[in-house]
């Protein structure tokens, strides 16, 4: 079985995800490539003690990118934003201290 943490792997801390939270209520997560919107629901009350109102989810394929004469490829992710009932303080830090995110 997977943990909360193997679902939830960081947060996304971006110009449009600042926007989203502060105006809309949503936060936005990196999850893994697997997990589904049941897991991803149940890892956030047991993380954060809040049931969200909805999920979204979104899968990312890699870039292929060039440097040089090396070929390679950006990794896929799978990327939730979750809409929260009132504004409220998430602790990122707490995700980012316990999946050992440097």
């Amino acid at each position: 079985m997977k943990t909360i943490y193997n679902i939830i792997k960081k947060p996304i801390l971006t110009e449009k995800s600042k926007k989203l939270q502060n105006n809309y209520n949503y936060i936005t997560l990196e999850t893994s490539i697997t997990s589904n919107k049941y897991n991803i629901k149940n890892s956030i009350y047991k993380l954060f003690g809040i049931t969200p109102l909805k999920i979204n989810t979104m899968n990312y394929r890699g870039k292929c990118k060039r440097i040089g004469k090396t070929k390679g490829k950006r990794r896929n992710f799978k990327k939730a934003l979750i809409k929260l009932r009132q504004k409220t303080d998430i602790n990122y830090i707490k995700i980012i201290n316990d999946n050992n995110i440097s």
